[in-house]
This record gives structure tokens, sequence and C-alpha cells, in this order.
């Protein structure tokens, strides 16, 4: 053979491959066309669609739902911790307000029986008494 038929020859099969593939390209175009055409026809493409929507909208709610609900219970628990401690605070002042009146009611008993019988042990325990109602006073909570 001589070296321009074997180019043509060349030339021609490389045509002829360009050609088959696009053949075949458009055979498979409108297959797919058909298919597509029967597929949204038939009304399975409005229930996939349909389906597909639902399960996005239902996938977006749970993340919506997951993502507000983190700060809420993070608030509530906060608040909650709050609370406890202002009721833990509230009972402790109350606990330190009784201790403060029944020491002030010893000191005035102590000081009163001092008064009556201005003795050295009463003198002592309505020191003692006072004293320890100063510590309560200066200690306020």
């Amino acid at each position: 053979m001589s070296f321009w038929k074997m180019v043509f020859a060349v030339y021609l099969a490389n045509l002829l491959t360009i050609v088959t593939f696009m053949v075949l390209g458009i055979l498979f175009l409108i297959a797919l066309g058909k298919s597509f055409a029967e597929f949204v026809d038939s009304g399975r493409f409005d229930q996939t669609v349909h389906d597909s929507l639902d399960e996005s909208r239902g996938r977006i709610e749970r993340q919506v739902t997951e993502t507000l609900r983190k700060p809420l219970e993070q608030f509530k628990a906060n608040a909650q911790q709050s609370s406890q401690a202002a009721a833990a605070d509230r009972r402790e002042r109350s606990e330190h307000n009784h201790l403060v009146q029944e020491a002030k009611k010893m000191c005035e008993y102590w000081a009163g029986e001092f008064r009556k019988d201005n003795s050295s042990k009463s003198e002592a325990y309505m020191d003692n008494a006072c004293m320890r109602w100063g510590k309560f006073l200066n200690s306020a909570k």
C-alpha cells in the first residue's frame, strides 16, 4: 500500500468511528428522552419529587428543631441552676438571720439577769452572749 492510501484509510477509519459514536449518542439520548417522558407521564415523577421534598422537609425540620432545642435546654438549665442558687442563698440568709436573732435574745436575757443579780457569773455569760451576737452581726450575709 502506498503512503497516501494508508493516510486515506486511517482518515476514513477515524471518520467512521466518529460517525458511529455520534449515531450511538443520538440513539442513547432519544432512548433517554423517551424513558424520561414515560417517567413524567406515568405520575411516578411527581410522586418521586413529592417524596424527595417530603424527605428534605422532614430533615430540615429535624435540623431546625435540634438547632433551636439545644439553646433552649441550655437556657432552662442555666435558669434552674441560678434559681437553685438563689434559693440556697435565701435559705442561708434566713438561717443566719435566725442565728442573729437568737444570739440577740441570749445577750438581752443575760444583760437582764446581770442587772437583776449583778453577779460575775451573769456578767461572764452576758459578755459571751453579746460577743457572739456581735460576731454574727459582723459576719452578716
